[in-house]
């Protein structure tokens, strides 16, 4: 859903700053409303967070995390936790299995 369909979608910035965080793929809209609102009130500097409690939008781009199963295999070998590389649940078994150890 755009956030130009939720209820008084305007009002937001009349109370907080928002920070969208732009997922791999996504692009943010460049027409329409909601590009004209983001064009409006979009910060160009972390700093203009600072400057007042509410009113901007900073967008942030997710950083996906160099996660390999060589990584994981090596850590686990060296006796240390890679616990939020993977679901608890896989790591739970690999301990439970004495997966990867030396």
């Amino acid at each position: 859903t755009d956030i130009d369909s939720w209820y008084r979608w305007q009002d937001l910035l009349d109370l907080a700053h928002l920070v969208v965080i732009a997922r791999p793929g996504w692009t943010l809209p460049d027409k329409g409303k909601t590009a004209a609102w983001l064009a409006q009130h979009r910060a160009r500097d972390i700093a203009d967070l600072h400057k007042s409690p509410a009113g901007c939008i900073w967008v942030e781009a997710m950083r996906a995390l160099p996660i390999s199963a060589t990584d994981i295999r090596e850590q686990l070998a060296q006796g240390k936790s890679p616990r939020f590389l993977m679901p608890d649940a896989v790591l739970d078994y690999i301990e439970s299995k004495h997966l990867y150890r030396s």
